[in-house]
């Protein structure tokens, strides 16, 4: 089975998409067999996949964690995620720690989220207003004046 295949195999039987997506580009780590450091096991390789539309990736994204929780594709997990560089996947962490709660319990926020975004922030909606707003955390060289 082609990379190809098996990426519309998941999307269609295993996330139940009803929507076609199209793939523009699907391919395997250009690595051996990755190994997994504190065991010693062989790791297969990650599958890229790059979508047409950023939309689709979006959607893909926010229906992947429920779709493929404990949904095996040929007795292996499957998992779904945003390639973002570690700086990136840190801040979004940070956020989620220190203010998503904050933002979420305010009377005065409708909703509050962090979508897939770089850079991570918060995207916020104020009761009364149409425009959303985003909240950043500063950036580690902005001067504090």
């Amino acid at each position: 089975m082609s990379c190809l295949e098996l990426v519309n195999k998941i999307l269609l039987e295993h996330m139940y998409l009803e929507e076609e997506i199209e793939v523009m580009r699907v391919y395997r780590t250009n690595t051996k067999r990755w190994e997994n450091a504190t065991s010693g096991v062989s790791l297969p390789r990650p599958v890229h996949v790059h979508l047409l539309r950023f939309t689709d990736k979006e959607y893909d994204l926010c229906k992947a964690a429920s779709k493929l929780r404990d949904n095996l594709c040929q007795e292996a997990n499957l998992y779904i995620s945003d390639d973002v560089s570690k700086s990136v996947r840190e801040e979004r962490e940070k956020l989620k720690e220190r203010h998503l709660k904050e933002f979420r319990s305010r009377d005065d926020v409708v909703f509050a989220y962090i979508p897939w975004s770089v850079p991570a922030s918060i995207i916020y909606k104020l009761n009364g207003e149409s425009k959303l707003k985003s909240f950043y955390l500063q950036p580690k060289h902005a001067n504090n004046s």
